[in-house]
């Protein structure tokens, strides 16, 4: 939802925050008359034009709701697209423990199939683990480090890079997001600010290394006699920059433009 009112430029018509380095992003309300009794022209104009983008931004939320829940939601100019997605947000946006519990479980249950199953498996975590933040629930760093190690395969080399980023992952970067002293950054008078670099967490990196490894063991099947590996266009959204062929058979297959270079080099 928030993607498609993105794309027509109409997500500020829904939003509260304001921000004004995003430019999309940032909240949109809806003009003020300089005197209520003698309207300008280009007053009225500029005030129709948002009533009708909120209107679309009201009608893309409400479009694909059930009659009853439509219900819930005043056709009338005078509710805005905001006020109709707070409404939807406080009947249906549970932060309850019942909410967190579930989201919990279906956390411990994630498992990843295989190598091919990387991508969907560390966007999975990631998503429940956004969930669980933005309902205030306490979940550290740890504790998402944890289950994202605990559900890598048993098979292959996985065993073997869960025990090596288990002894290296603590030494590589601390538990939660920090960011360096402030008095490292401060500028010379007269000079711009420098903003603070900011350490990635632990679950970040470590999800890194997931998808790193999972590239790795893709090319070594490819060098060591695996031929091309076939896939679908979801996977291909979620890897490392690539370089993709067209075969015979119509197939989408990929190789890494550093794949192609070993193989090359092996050749010679």
């Amino acid at each position: 939802m928030t993607y498609v009112l993105g794309i027509e430029d109409i997500w500020c018509h829904v939003t509260d925050i304001i921000n004004p380095e995003d430019v999309l992003g940032s909240a949109s309300f809806k003009p003020v008359l300089a005197d209520p009794l003698l309207p300008t022209a280009a007053e009225t104009t500029v005030i129709h034009e948002w009533l009708i983008n909120d209107l679309k931004a009201k009608a893309i939320i409400t479009h694909r709701l059930s009659i009853s829940v439509q219900q819930l939601i005043s056709t009338s100019h005078k509710v805005s697209a905001c006020d109709a997605w707070k409404t939807l947000e406080d009947h249906f946006s549970r932060t309850d423990m019942g909410s967190q519990h579930v989201i919990r479980q279906n956390l411990y249950a994630l498992q990843m199939k295989d190598t091919m199953d990387a991508s969907n498996y560390v966007g999975q975590h990631s998503v429940l683990r956004e969930w669980l933040l933005r309902m205030g629930a306490v979940y550290m760093d740890t504790e998402a480090v944890f289950q994202l190690l605990c559900g890598l395969p048993r098979s292959g080399s996985w065993p073997q890079f869960k025990a090596l980023l288990t002894i290296t992952l603590p030494m590589m970067t601390p538990s939660t997001m920090t960011t360096a002293p402030a008095a490292a950054t401060t500028a010379p008078a007269g000079a711009a600010a420098v903003p603070p670099p900011i350490i990635p967490s632990a679950f970040n990196i470590c999800m890194s290394h997931i998808s790193a490894e999972a590239a790795h063991v893709i090319d070594e099947r490819i060098l060591t006699g695996g031929g091309l590996l076939v896939l679908n266009m979801p996977m291909l959204q979620h890897h490392h920059p690539l370089l993709l062929l067209a075969t015979s058979t119509r197939l989408l297959v990929y190789v890494s433009i550093d794949t192609i270079q070993k193989a090359s080099s092996a050749l010679q």
